[in-house]
């Protein structure tokens, strides 16, 4: 609780002092209010001596101001006392509504920026469902625990003026009853208790729920075609059944909390009216005395009512800050301060790397890419090939060796600067929902229409676009799924071609390709060779893919066996390509 509530001083510093004060007010002025009720039962019985110590500070007070202290002008300050409160009460609850949603938006920003600026590490030890979860429900989650804050700090607040108010009425009474009600409460701390288990149970239910709808509707062919479905039902309405139950448990103790509170109220304040008459307090203040505790006693359970909400939602809170710590310590070091130039191509000196101790993936590669050149990274799965790529795009750091670029050393270049001259095509195509000229355009609104084609016909896509329904305005749906393997990536490579890059990369572009849309990726590939402008760096393990390079390096095992062109390495005996064309 302590450490939340810190948390939440240092986010929101000023909002949350600003609305202590309010509350604090709040709970002032409705204790006055209440207490005057005691000389007011004074005037109109004319019971005691007026020797109550609130009933002289009345009469002073409006001597001081020049009215009389009558029934009228004491009942008038009551109204006046609540109405304050009031205003008092909207102006706070417009600041809390204000400072929640505000808290959602930052922390929802917050969360997005960390995982978006982390380094590529952090997708491998990270679930996808869960980052999902926490953007989506857990921050949700956090901003409501928040508010519960919030409530706890107004209404101990309450608590605390509403029990001063008691003891300045009977300090005997009060001691009493707090006694007897707290002796009847105590049984409730098993209830928070559970209320924090389950709090912390919704949150790990949240993250494999959202695991297990990703994992269904990316692999929906998959389960569709092995007819799975029973088996997915299964296991899905597991989870939910088992957040249901969960989602009961946690409703159920944390609301009730008043039902078992009432029968205890109604029992202290009826002790408390046959003690004090027996005590022969006056009728005014027994009157007064049994309003104020009336509101100490719910006050108290409302305490732990938001308590048990709390404890609900915290693991929410704890969650998001807990994924903001780990952004934090992945986050993409870029000490560079300088802009990209390719002039004089790319160079790779003695680099070495591996992702773990045991073993390393890549061994002291030397390599140059001229600018303009198209060279061929080829070999087999787990050869190095791709982590190679990764370095170039500055998604792991180096370890050992260097990589110069136009002789400038990668570490020296701007990140964003250095990656925005790129273009990158994965294996595995990436579109989003949306259109044709949507997908083709990501990223930059400003093309034009015939940018888009001309980039649509460089990757040999326009005349199949051209014949859907729609044309460039045909929804690919998610995706891609209305559009074959071999379209979609052609739509991929027109996106990459659109930006002009000086580096296009094109890693396994082709493995699960067609022959004859590999074919048109190659004719592509053939075209931008003539623009001696973009470097074109191709990784890949099909020897066909690899025919329109100017050099091609062959790897394996982290080691780069052997370089030369097409002609040079599959007329060589020895080489691994005329291994590969003869078996």
């Amino acid at each position: 609780m302590v450490y939340v509530l810190s948390r939440f001083f240092q986010i929101y510093r000023f909002q949350s002092l600003g609305l202590i004060l309010i509350f604090l007010f709040e709970n002032i002025i409705e204790g006055l209010g209440i207490t005057l009720i005691i000389p007011v039962f004074e005037k109109l019985f004319s019971e005691g001596t007026k020797t109550n110590i609130l009933t002289k500070f009345i009469d002073s007070f409006f001597l001081t101001i020049g009215f009389e202290s009558s029934t009228f002008n004491i009942l008038f300050l009551i109204v006046c006392l609540f109405s304050i409160k009031a205003f008092l009460m909207l102006w706070g609850r417009r600041i809390i509504a204000r400072t929640s949603s505000r808290f959602l938006q930052d922390f929802q920003t917050k969360s997005l920026n960390g995982m978006l600026e982390a380094e590529y590490a952090f997708y491998f030890k990270e679930r996808i469902g869960d980052l999902t979860n926490a953007l989506t429900q857990e921050v949700h989650r956090a901003s409501v625990s928040f508010v519960f804050a919030l409530q706890w700090i107004s209404v101990c607040l309450s608590f605390i003026l509403y029990l001063a108010f008691a003891f300045s009425i009977s300090g005997m009474m009060t001691i009493g009853a707090s006694l007897v009600a707290a002796l009847c409460l105590s049984p409730l701390k098993l209830v928070t208790k559970r209320v924090e288990e389950y709090g912390v149970k919704t949150t790990l239910l949240n993250e494999r729920l959202q695991n297990e709808v990703l994992e269904i509707f990316h692999g929906i062919k998959f389960i569709k075609g092995g007819a799975y479905e029973d088996l997915v039902k299964k296991r899905f309405f597991k989870t939910a059944e088992t957040y249901r139950s969960n989602w009961e448990n946690v409703y159920f103790f944390s609301n009730s909390i008043h039902v078992y509170s009432q029968p205890i109220i109604v029992l202290v304040l009826c002790s408390l009216l046959f003690v004090s008459k027996n005590l022969g307090l006056p009728i005014a203040e027994i009157i007064v005395f049994l309003v104020v505790f009336q509101r100490l006693l719910p006050t108290l359970t409302n305490l732990i009512n938001i308590k048990n909400n709390l404890n609900a939602t915290l693991p929410g809170f704890s969650k998001i800050d807990s994924i903001l710590e780990k952004t934090l310590s992945f986050k993409e070091k870029d000490e560079g301060s300088l802009s990209g130039n390719l002039k004089g191509g790319i160079e790779i000196k003695n680099v070495s790397f591996s992702y773990d101790k045991n073993k390393t993936v890549l061994k002291n590669i030397d390599l140059k890419i001229k600018e303009g050149e198209t060279i061929a990274l080829l070999g087999p799965s787990g050869s190095g090939k791709t982590t190679l790529i990764d370095l170039i795009l500055k998604f792991y750091r180096l370890q050992r060796g260097q990589i110069l670029v136009g002789g400038v050393d990668l570490n020296d270049i701007k990140l964003e600067s250095w990656r925005t001259h790129i273009s990158y095509v994965p294996q595995d195509p990436i579109l989003f929902h949306g259109t044709v000229s949507e997908n083709i355009a990501w990223g930059n609104s400003t093309f034009s229409q015939g940018e888009i084609e001309k980039a649509a016909t460089l990757s040999h896509a326009h005349e199949f676009i051209k014949s859907l329904n729609k044309g460039y305005e045909t929804i690919v749906g998610d995706k891609g799924i209305n559009l074959s393997g071999g379209q979609k990536q052609r739509i991929v490579l027109a996106r990459a071609l659109i930006k002009k890059p000086k580096i296009l990369i094109l890693d396994e572009a082709t493995s699960s390709l067609d022959h004859e849309s590999e074919s048109f990726i190659k004719n592509s590939i053939s075209k931008l060779k003539r623009n001696k402008d973009m470097t074109i760096i191709m990784v890949a393990h099909r020897l066909t893919t690899v025919k329109e390079a100017d050099k091609i390096h062959v790897l394996k095992d982290g080691l780069i066996l052997e370089t030369g062109t097409w002609e040079e390495l599959s007329t060589s005996d020895k080489s691994y390509i005329s291994a590969h064309l003869t078996s």
